[in-house]
């Protein structure tokens, strides 16, 4: 009886083996089959992107465009005449070369005036925006003041009053440094414009600066010796600065 179980073990053993040796061929087939289409699709890839390069190589190069040279148009000039060739002299037109001359002058003469109009246009509005931050001033909008006064920069630079009106402006919104370098660039411009000093020294004042916002008062004495306010500045500043010594 034992030897009949035994026997039978090892028959489902066998069987067991068998069947484990096929799925493992089937496998190996199928993996075969697998790569074989693999390699057979990059082979394909490979001949199709080849072909489209080669098609790529035969297109014509891009033509460009020859650059013509630029032509440079000549001033044109009167041919001087020597004063021996008579001949030349007889034909010499007097009244075409004047009328030349008045059509040159007459152009010349034409874009000046359209120069100084323009110049003189923007003075307007800089003036016309000086006098709007000056009634944003009498109503204390130091913000709308402030932007009036810089279009006026912006429309003409050139002028003390604008800077030294938009530091007042910068004082009283509590912007030192802004004042301070708005007064400097006004005094840059005009060297006599006491208030520009003076908004500068109190700003400097405020930057602790003490020194030389004592040196502005000193410039208002020598501009405007008796500019009491000045001088009542003067003496409140050496008395802060004899006690900080």
């Amino acid at each position: 009886m034992l030897n009949v179980e035994c026997n039978k073990l090892q028959m489902d053993a066998s069987i067991l083996i068998q069947k484990q040796i096929r799925d493992n061929s089937d496998d190996l087939h199928s993996y075969i089959r697998d790569l074989t289409a693999w390699e057979t699709e990059m082979k394909r890839k490979d001949k199709q992107l080849s072909n489209i390069t080669s098609e790529k190589n035969v297109l014509p190069p891009i033509r460009r465009k020859k650059k013509e040279p630029e032509t440079v148009k000549e001033k044109k000039t009167t041919k001087r005449i020597p004063g021996h060739d008579y001949a030349s002299w007889e034909k010499f037109d007097v009244e075409k070369v004047c009328e030349e001359l008045d059509n040159q002058n007459s152009e010349e003469s034409t874009e000046e005036t359209n120069f100084k109009d323009e110049k003189n246009l923007k003075k307007e509005e800089a003036q016309y925006e000086k006098l709007l931050g000056n009634r944003y001033v009498q109503d204390g909008k130091w913000d709308e003041a402030i932007a009036a006064y810089s279009r006026a920069i912006a429309a003409d630079p050139n002028d003390a009053i604008f800077y030294a009106n938009r530091a007042l402006c910068y004082l009283k919104k509590n912007m030192w440094k802004d004042a301070e370098s708005d007064c400097t660039r006004s005094i840059y411009i005009d060297k006599t414009y006491v208030k520009s000093y003076h908004r500068r020294a109190e700003a400097r004042k405020q930057l602790e600066k003490f020194e030389e916002a004592k040196q502005d008062l000193l410039i208002i004495n020598q501009l405007e010796p008796k500019n009491v306010l000045a001088q009542n500045e003067l003496k409140k500043l050496e008395t802060k600065l004899h006690l900080v010594s």
